[in-house]
């Protein structure tokens, strides 16, 4: 059955009805209300709707069938196509331009406000405007996001963290954060790295049995962190104990420090791969009446502004976040220029910021 398009086309505008009817299209298709099998209504229903000539919406949807959106056949009419993000960039409004960029997220994490604050610093003094679109930590809603930004003309984007699926570099510059193992240009975490500081301040504690929260190692940008903790522990690597849980939520760090408690070997330390997992071990911990660090060192990945206020201050690794957004928007900006930009991927320090809940000061 035909979907029904609320079409209107303004006839002063500069634009002609055919390309207003194409863009009005290409964009319900980026922001998901048209898929992939949909059918466009007929060309006689648009055409009356719309208060143009039936040529005029052929046209339109001739040119979308060219961008790659739609196909027409006879005796079925015309179905929507898997997304194109070529043709998208190529039937979209385009009306946003190089003076703006885009920002893809993960999610809502503290960890990322920061990186968020350099971008947005960077690209105010090149003079541009930033949009800021989350993901839910969710792969269809960062395709979504870039759907949305490439049909409405963004002159390229910053993704941080994100899994945007396969991006065509012709069709947009993009810069990752944190996407390691992404082909292109992009800024990395040393979770590896990191891993290891933490596992190395642990051990140096006396610690013996660690427990690590974090959210699925099969994630890029996660599995890195286990590997440097056992690293770090160095012979005493084979005492890490790793609970999966399935986000970044306070949540998800109770049930982790839960999970790690009910195991044969309950840790004394415990890593968190993230600030509010890391808030989460340590509800869990005050609940079961445990006292950190007297009881229970907590230290944790990805620093933010909460944790320092916790009681007590947690341990953790950070990344000169605020420097890596403004590296990362620069960067960006000088792809959009046209420049080559070198070295390709930029590899960023760990930092261990030691606070008081392993047991120092």
């Amino acid at each position: 059955m035909a979907r029904a398009l609320s079409l209107v086309v303004d006839p002063s505008s500069e634009v002609g009805a055919a390309a207003q009817i194409r863009r009005h299209i290409a964009l319900l298709i980026a922001d998901g209300c048209l898929g992939p099998g949909d059918r466009l209504p007929a060309v006689r229903a648009v055409a009356k709707h719309s208060g143009v000539s039936i040529n005029t919406v052929r046209a339109a949807y001739g040119r979308l069938e060219a961008d790659g959106l739609v196909v027409t056949r006879q005796g079925v009419g015309t179905t929507v196509l898997a997304v194109d993000l070529a043709g998208l960039a190529a039937a979209g409004p385009g009306s946003l331009g190089a003076g703006t960029i885009g920002v893809i997220v993960a999610g809502l994490d503290p960890f990322y406000l920061p990186i968020l604050q350099g971008v947005v610093e960077a690209a105010e003094r090149d003079g541009a405007v930033t949009l800021i679109a989350t993901a839910e930590n969710r792969p269809d809603r960062a395709a979504l996001a870039i759907r949305q930004m490439t049909a409405r003309g963004v002159g390229g984007c910053i993704v941080v963290s994100a899994d945007i699926g396969v991006v065509p570099p012709k069709v947009l510059p993009i810069v990752y954060v944190d996407r390691p193992g992404r082909v292109g240009y992009g800024l990395d975490l040393d979770a590896e790295g990191a891993g290891r500081l933490l596992g190395e301040h642990l051990v140096g504690h006396g610690h013996r049995l660690v427990g690590l929260v974090t959210a699925p190692v099969a994630w890029p940008n996660m599995s890195g962190l286990a590997a440097g903790l056992r690293r770090g522990l160095g012979a005493e690597g084979s005492g890490l104990t790793v609970a999966e849980v399935p986000g970044f939520f306070v949540e998800h760090g109770r049930r982790g420090l839960g999970d790690l408690l009910a195991g044969p070997n309950p840790p004394t330390a415990v890593v968190a791969a993230g600030a509010m997992l890391a808030l989460g071990v340590l509800k869990e911990a005050a609940i079961r009446g445990l006292r950190v660090p007297r009881d229970l060192a907590v230290a944790g990945y990805a620093d933010a502004d909460p944790v320092r206020f916790a009681s007590p201050p947690l341990t953790m690794i950070g990344f000169a976040e605020r420097e890596a957004g403004i590296q990362a928007a620069t960067m960006l900006r000088r792809l959009m220029s046209g420049e080559r930009v070198s070295p390709r991927r930029r590899l960023l320090a760990p930092e261990l910021r030691v606070r008081s809940s392993c047991g120092c000061g």
